[in-house]
């Protein structure tokens, strides 16, 4: 396999612009819903509350390693804990917390629950790559067909977006990278990408990742790949195959009122 290698691509510009210019966000997507409920819907002094939880897999696939918690309860006393190996989608895990209120309790409060889960976002795309004796004929007989320069893959809680310099087909010792773009696009929180998490098999793309990834808002620094395009006679197809995983968190909040 060649040589490659891997940067981080942040413009100078991009950072110094970010507080003058602000790309609206379009709604967060929900990959995982979280409802709560309270019983009874108010406070009272001495008395006990139950909070009714229910976490709905809105996905299109299975996550794993769901745990569910209600960590912080304001003045309501009481934690409680819940994990699944697995939910498939439009599964629903349930749980049930009961707290006490203390008798001295003068105002509402606020108890919050947060989801967490580990799931990945593939991509797979094949490449056209072609010798130069064919590409320089396409192109004097005009018949050279180009693939897209830009390709956008998501589930409903990130975004990967694979931007190369040049569209395919690619053509040996022309060099040349492809910039990998993660967003997140949903209604929870990835607090990084770590240097294991990401994975190309690729015979013509390969990445390694230095360091953890952290969100700058809702996007990621860029990665910055270089692609090799070994020698071929005629044409060939290659595969790239893009993984990334994460483990992401989304958070609930309820208001009980006295």
């Amino acid at each position: 396999m060649s040589d490659f290698h891997f940067y981080y691509f942040i413009p100078l510009i991009l950072i110094v612009a970010v507080s003058a210019c602000v790309t609206p966000d379009l709604p967060a997507s929900k990959g995982l819903d979280v409802r709560v409920e309270a019983s009874p819907d108010k406070l009272f002094p001495g008395g006990r509350l139950l909070l009714l939880i229910d976490v709905e897999n809105k996905d299109e696939k299975t996550y794993r390693n769901i745990a569910i918690d209600v960590f912080d309860t304001g003045e309501l006393i009481g934690r409680c804990q819940k994990s699944a190996q697995q939910m498939r989608p439009q599964a629903i895990e349930s749980l049930e917390c009961r707290l006490s209120v203390p008798a001295d309790i003068v105002k509402g409060q606020t108890a919050w629950t947060k989801v967490t889960f580990d799931s990945s976002l593939s991509a797979s795309l094949q490449a056209e790559v072609i010798s130069q004796d064919e590409y320089d004929l396409r192109t004097k007989l005009g018949t050279l067909q180009r693939q897209a320069k830009s390709y956008t893959f998501s589930d409903k809680n990130m975004q990967l977006t694979l931007d190369f310099d040049e569209a395919p087909p690619f053509v040996p010792g022309k060099k040349q990278f492809v910039r990998l773009k993660v967003r997140n696009t949903g209604n929870g929180l990835v607090e990084s990408i770590k240097p294991g998490d990401v994975s190309v098999q690729s015979s013509i793309v390969s990445c390694l990742p230095k360091g953890e990834l952290f969100p700058m808002g809702r996007e990621f620094p860029t990665m910055v790949c270089e692609v090799n395009v070994p020698g071929v006679n005629y044409l060939s197809q290659s595969l790239i195959n893009i993984d990334i995983k994460y483990s992401y968190d989304v958070r609930e909040k309820i208001f009980i009122p006295k």
